[in-house]
């Protein structure tokens, strides 16, 4: 069972490795509730010590009365926006053409008057750093959108994104790899992150309700498949909505597009296939940003992998025509007037799926008895457009795999369902697909590329 005591030794155990690259130390006294001293002030928080507050609930938290040398300050933080940006030649054109360096330092300067929120970052740079290098892009992009906006708007949006996923400290690391959330019980921990960093960012003063709301929502979609809470529409604020955008777009480039030498300007076919599922004034922003930026032209796999290549695309139209044949009578037999959010968000997610097919085009016998033309005629001018069918196909496949996970989280916690059989059979026959993996080879030469 996941608790607070979990969610917070979770984190002890992070200060505790990061005391080994740099000194965490307590600052006080630390007592249990009852005022029985613990550790001292001046302890460093090793193993040794975070073992021995784990018994005990504390007076309070322990990253409350602990101090990191060299913790994250303003001129750090900005530093790390900019190693990122000028670390990859798509975030370089950006860093150059839009950032204005005496505004992104005011807005790190911000985070001076913020101890705990500096000592997070702090953790989340040396402990999860791929999850810190998504929250600076997030955060220098929403402040960007934000641009015109007055300061404490700007601030606020910035701080948010820095600070959304936080929450992630305080949970299992092993859940980060999303193959090891195999039951109900790791989802509700997984979902629960936002929740723990809407606490920690309402934990200070200094900070707003509204960016609280928008850490905490920024895993909902306006279609109620997001979670924890399941909301629709209206009910998610404009900044979480943001806020989920970046981070999409974080993932189709680092993921998905980057691996294939591809930039911004070619994840806009992604964007507009889920255009009526996000804020569109954010994202028309995003998308006029992105056409502005260069095209690339080339195929990046080399022509003696593409008979692989297209055996991949291949595999992967099959797991999906196969899915949708499975899946292609569940949202009529459920109908959409039970009035149940779990059970609609559930349902959104397959008919997102079967929309984002019908926009793509690309579920049909003709495209791909052209796919085994080009195998077979070698039609070099043709393989740029197989390697996008193939990016356009992974991120169907993404949402097809959503799908099994929401769909088994939903039979575990609602065992006595009147459509609980017709479900478990649903869950059954999709856990029979196998999800297409490129050949090995192929997979060498795309790390090879990233």
């Amino acid at each position: 069972m996941h608790t607070q005591k979990n969610d917070q030794h979770h984190y002890n155990s992070h200060l505790a490795e990061v005391n080994k690259v740099q000194d965490v130390l307590t600052t006080e006294d630390i007592r249990n509730e009852q005022g029985q001293l613990l550790l001292p002030a001046g302890t460093a928080v090793d193993a040794r010590a975070t073992e021995q507050i784990l018994k005990f609930k504390l007076l309070k938290p322990l990253d409350n009365s602990v101090s990191i040398d060299g913790q994250l300050d303003s001129e750090s933080l900005y530093l790390a926006h900019r190693e990122l940006f000028l670390s990859d030649d798509q975030l370089r054109e950006l860093w150059l053409d839009y950032n204005n360096e005496d505004e992104l330092n005011a807005l790190c300067a911000a985070l001076l008057d913020l101890p705990l929120v500096l000592q997070k970052l702090t953790v989340l740079k040396l402990q999860l750093p791929e999850v810190f290098r998504q929250a600076l892009f997030c955060a220098w992009l929403a402040q960007w959108l934000y641009r015109e906006k007055d300061i404490d708007e700007r601030t606020e949006i910035y701080i948010a994104a820095l600070l959304h996923d936080i929450g992630l400290l305080h949970i299992d690391p092993e859940l980060l790899d999303k193959d090891k959330r195999t039951n109900a019980a790791q989802w509700r921990q997984w979902q629960s992150h936002p929740l723990i960093a809407e606490k920690i960012v309402s934990s200070c003063e200094a900070l707003s309700k509204s960016c609280a709301r928008a850490v905490a929502e920024h895993h909902e979609k306006l279609d109620a498949s997001g979670y924890p809470a399941g909301l629709i529409s209206k009910q998610i604020s404009k900044e979480a909505q943001l806020l989920s955008l970046l981070d999409e777009v974080w993932h189709y480039y680092f993921d998905i597009f980057k691996p294939r030498k591809r930039g911004f300007h070619d994840i806009i076919p992604a964007l507009q296939m889920n255009q009526n599922y996000r804020n569109n004034s954010d994202a028309a922003a995003l998308l006029l940003l992105f056409k502005n930026m260069p095209a690339s032209e080339d195929c990046s796999t080399h022509p003696a992998f593409m008979e692989p290549m297209i055996d991949f695309v291949l595999d992967k139209y099959r797991y999906v025509e196969t899915f949708l044949l499975s899946t292609g009578s569940l949202n009529k037999s459920l109908g959409f007037q039970h009035g149940e959010k779990k059970l609609l968000g559930m349902q959104n997610i397959l008919l997102h799926i079967h929309v984002s097919i019908a926009r793509s085009g690309l579920i049909n016998k003709a495209y791909m008895r052209w796919l085994e033309q080009v195998r077979q005629q070698k039609l070099a001018h043709a393989y740029r457009e197989v390697e996008d069918v193939s990016l356009m196909l992974s991120i169907i496949a993404n949402y097809c795999e959503q799908f099994q996970h929401t769909l088994a989280v939903f039979i575990e916690e609602e065992k006595q369902h009147p459509k609980i059989d017709e479900l478990k059979k649903l869950e059954a026959e999709l856990a029979q697909l196998h999800r297409p993996e490129l050949s090995h080879e192929l997979a060498e030469q795309v790390m090879e590329l990233a």
